[in-house]
């Protein structure tokens, strides 16, 4: 950002005449070649004239028989004072009132330089203060290094504020003072669309006269807001973070904001209320370079050149990186630059299919488990139920750890498989297959060495509480459950990437833990080039039959460099090939581009988790440490063969983004999902048994002219449901190994299915509830809640207890019994 014209002193200096004869020439002849300097001048000039016009319109108080008194007997007084220096109006004091005032209104044109250099301070104190233990872990780290560098430093990375941090942090008389020791003025959930327009517009326009209208409100010449708005909305949002008003209350001031197209008007009122004038929650985002008309004014078609530039750097003041509201609810659509919305890839539900038709299904599996964090994120942060599109069952129900049998140590293949079938709960008649599939288990201790690059999004977009404050202290837990021999570097991005620390063994874990604790947030994002350089980071330092592996930690917002989803999509792809797998940790919502994470992670050949507060970085990094970061096997397929004696249809919940074609099962050219060291998958089919009813059924097609239907062969009568057939790959192999196992139907009730297969159903059940489905038959929330409390079972961490509380707020939100 280039200096701002008016942090030249002289400019005041020249208009109150203070320059020497020799300053005076040589600014002169500055100003004659730099017409900026010219416009400020005569700006200046003008406002000084007004002050001095409205002081000397200012009438003489009368003198009154007490004031006289108190002139002519100053002997009595405890000090002599001239009666001259004791009327407050002298013209003396006049000057000099004009002449501080016009200094104070230039210095306040200032600001927005002063306030970029503190804002990090305020977002890192801040985020000390919600953070929970990150706090207390930065302060072990520099006490253990021998560092007394305040928090407040550490947070601006090379530049510190020195003494004069905590004045900038002062409260004024008569607030209190939150725990955090500061007082947090930035954006708040319960007014989410405040942040991003006017906050320095209210300010200006209490220095006006505003003409009264009969019905009560205040209207503003349109000369007068078009001024205002001009000189002082160019200051951003976040440069007046940290401003708190003390004016006395003042009637509202209604405008409408337009966008420069002429289009999209809407009326926005901004209180002088002295809390610095934020608009409604009902005002509109807008998208496009806005200019403001009074309120009943017709909208201009045109607008000059110049308004047009000032409204585009207005525009870009309120929509800056780290202006936008980490608490608030997530959001679909963009805001501007680093406020892009929520990014999901569209879900089409899998229909029935009918097995004369489409005998074979074929899906890769997914131990992903973004989308469950995602809607817990959206019920209970935000108060919102999530858009369909942000539900993946899949990831829903394979959030949970289940009772699934491992297999043996001296088992042929790296996990077990195994298979159930009960009644549909929500569809009488309709039958439910669940197959399960548990990876090896592996302990720590036998975890073959480690080379790890964390990826660490620093740009601006990551500067909330919850996002890179919450990254830090995500790393540093997974770094206490590495082994010595382990190795750890991190390279950041921004609008450039960069290695902040070079591959380390982590018995010098403090060395890791403090190059983590001075990161902080600014500038673009450049995720491509940290990509590339985090890979070629992992490269240079390649352990051979070792782990590998990128973990990327960011929130998405790629919006410099290498960008498109496809490029980077084959960026990773190439790069797992050559052995270097990818984790990626998604952090934030209202600017989180899931859509493009799931892809990567996915051709990665690695796992997306969604990490929304403490307790699920320690479910991904501490807890599920192994299967994070070992991959066991990959490239993962399964192909179900319904029998069409036993199976009139059926129906795979979930998986619509990991479906692949029949041929695709045999192809180890096709890419798929992989399954970590003590993983489980879960996959569920519902079935209608042949015989049954079925109208949900895509419509049979006419008989063939030119060839007759496949004929029944003498295994359809073998009393088999179905067979599942899988398909991997050794992490280091490109052949891919089968196996297959038969699946009967004993004819289980559902109430006589085990826990697992119980609860299972239930998040299933969830997730079409939330996704509006369809196919959702007679269930309502309350029968989730019902059977996921009947199925609770040895709830070790209290992750079932939470989902029953996510239904019930669900059940609240819908209203729903």
């Amino acid at each position: 950002m280039s200096e701002s014209i008016w942090n030249d002193p002289r400019i005041t200096a020249y208009v109150l005449g203070e320059l020497d004869e020799a300053e005076r020439t040589s600014f002169e002849q500055e100003v004659e070649s730099t017409p900026a300097l010219a416009d400020a001048i005569a700006e200046a000039r003008e406002l000084t004239g007004k002050l001095g016009t409205l002081y000397a319109a200012e009438s003489t108080p009368p003198l009154d028989t007490d004031r006289r008194q108190q002139i002519l007997a100053p002997k009595n007084a405890a000090a002599t004072v001239s009666a001259d220096s004791g009327l407050w109006y002298s013209p003396t004091f006049l000057k000099w009132a004009t002449a501080v005032c016009a200094a104070f209104v230039l210095l306040g044109l200032c600001i927005p330089v002063i306030i970029k250099s503190w804002t990090p301070v305020e977002m890192a104190r801040e985020s000390s203060s919600t953070a929970g233990p990150l706090r207390q872990d930065v302060e072990d780290d520099l006490m253990a290094n021998g560092d007394s560098v305040p928090l407040s430093e550490l947070a601006l990375s090379d530049e510190g504020l020195g003494e004069d941090a905590e004045s900038l942090f002062a409260v004024a008389p008569g607030t209190s003072k939150p725990e955090s020791g500061i007082e947090y003025s930035g954006p708040i959930a319960s007014e989410e669309s405040k942040r991003e327009t006017g906050l320095v517009l209210n300010k200006t326009l209490q220095t006006s006269r505003p003409e009264s209208s009969s019905k009560g409100k205040t209207v503003l010449r349109q000369e007068e807001i078009a001024n205002a708005a001009e000189k002082s909305l160019s200051l951003s949002a976040q440069s007046t973070r940290g401003l708190s008003a003390a004016a006395a209350p003042a009637p509202n001031v209604e405008f409408e904001f337009a966008d420069s197209y002429g289009s999209g008007a809407a009326n926005v009122t901004l209180g002088f209320d002295g809390t610095a004038g934020l608009p409604s929650t009902s005002a509109p985002m807008l998208s496009k370079p806005p200019f403001i008309r009074q309120a009943g004014q017709p909208i201009q078609a045109t607008e000059s050149s110049d308004r047009s530039i000032k409204a585009e750097r207005l525009r870009m003041s309120m929509v800056d990186d780290s202006a936008w509201d980490p608490f608030a609810a997530p959001f679909d659509e963009g805001r501007g630059p680093g406020i892009a919305g929520d990014r999901f890839d569209p879900i089409v539900e899998n229909p029935f299919k009918r097995v004369s038709e489409h005998p074979l299904s074929t899906f890769s599996v997914d131990v992903d488990t973004a989308s469950y964090s995602k809607v817990r994120d959206f019920l209970m942060r935000a108060n919102a139920l999530p858009r369909p599109d942000a539900v993946r069952i899949e990831e829903m129900v394979n959030y949970f750890d289940y009772a699934y049998e491992p297999p043996r140590s001296d088992a042929p293949h790296p996990f077990a498989a195994r298979t159930v079938v009960t009644e549909c709960p929500w569809n009488e008649g309709h039958r439910l297959a669940r197959i399960a599939l548990k990876g090896q288990v592996v302990e720590q201790s036998e975890r073959p060495k480690c080379n790890l690059v964390f990826l660490l999004d620093t740009s601006g977009s990551m500067n909330a509480p919850n996002k890179l404050p919450l990254v830090v202290q995500g790393m540093k837990m997974l770094v206490k459950q590495l082994n010595e021999t382990d190795r750890v570097a991190i390279v950041v991005y921004a609008g450039s990437a960069g290695l902040v620390l070079d591959s380390t063994k982590v018995k010098n874990g403090s060395k890791i833990r403090k190059s983590l604790t001075q990161l902080s947030a600014g500038g673009s994002t450049n995720g491509g080039q940290g990509i590339a350089l985090a890979y070629q980071t992992a490269r240079d330092h390649f352990i051979d039959d070792g782990v590998n592996r990128v973990i990327l930690c960011t929130d998405g917002d790629f919006n410099v460099g290498t960008t498109g989803t496809d490029q980077l999509v084959r960026m990773v792809e190439k790069e797992s090939k050559a052995g270097v797998f990818l984790s990626v940790l998604g952090f934030g919502m209202g600017n989180h581009n899931d859509a493009m994470l799931e892809q990567i992670s996915g051709k990665g050949n690695g796992n997306y988790a969604f990490i929304d507060n403490e307790k699920e970085a320690r479910k991904v990094l501490v807890e599920q440490t192994n299967g994070t970061l070992m991959t066991i096997a990959k490239d993962v397929k399964i192909q179900v063969e319904f029998n069409v004696s036993k199976v009139d249809s059926y129906r795979l919940i979930g998986y619509e983004n990991r479906m692949l074609a029949k041929e695709d099962f045999n192809d180890d050219t096709k890419d798929a999902g992989e399954i970590g060291a003590g993983h489980s998958v879960t996959a569920l089919y519902e079935i209608v048994p042949a015989g049954a009813e079925n109208d949900s059924a895509a419509p049979k097609v006419d008989e063939l002219k030119y060839q007759t239907e496949r004929e029944p062969t003498e295994a359809a009568e073998s009393g088999e449901t179905m067979t599942v057939k899988l398909r991997y790959k050794q992490p280091d192999a490109d052949e891919s190994t089968k196996v297959d196992f038969l699946v009967f139907d004993e004819a289980m009730p559902f109430a006589e299915a085990d826990a697992d297969t119980r609860f299972a159903t239930a998040v299933a059940g969830f997730g079409m509830q939330l996704r509006r489905s369809e196919y959702r038959g007679n269930w309502t929330l309350s029968d989730v809640v019902r059977v996921a409390n009947q199925a609770k079972g040895d709830d070790r961490f209290e992750l079932r207890a939470e989902f029953v509380e996510l239904a019930r707020k669900a059940s609240e939100l819908m209203g729903q019994e």
